[in-house]
């Protein structure tokens, strides 16, 4: 079996390409804004974007919650949303 290793990659700012990448992922998640505040990667298909997560509804209650986006068949997807305490 072949492992090819990759180094992650974080940055605490976030370029256009990978706002574009989440925003295409979380698109039809309705009920909650996702503000991207860092990206972590491995420089191929993988995502985790760390973002303020506000309800639409109400300012009050900000969570911080990490997102798993994977690139599958050139199409962005959400593979797992997590809070972060």
């Amino acid at each position: 079996m072949d492992i090819e290793s990759k180094e992650l990659r974080i940055e605490n700012t976030v370029s256009s390409e990978e706002m574009e990448i989440l925003n295409a992922a979380l698109k039809g998640i309705s009920g909650w804004r996702f503000y991207p505040i860092a990206v972590i990667t491995n420089g191929g298909m993988d995502y985790h974007f760390i973002c303020k997560r506000h309800p639409v509804m109400s300012r009050l209650e900000i969570t911080i919650a990490k997102i798993y986006v994977r690139i599958q068949q050139n199409e962005p997807k959400v593979l797992a949303i997590e809070e972060i305490d």
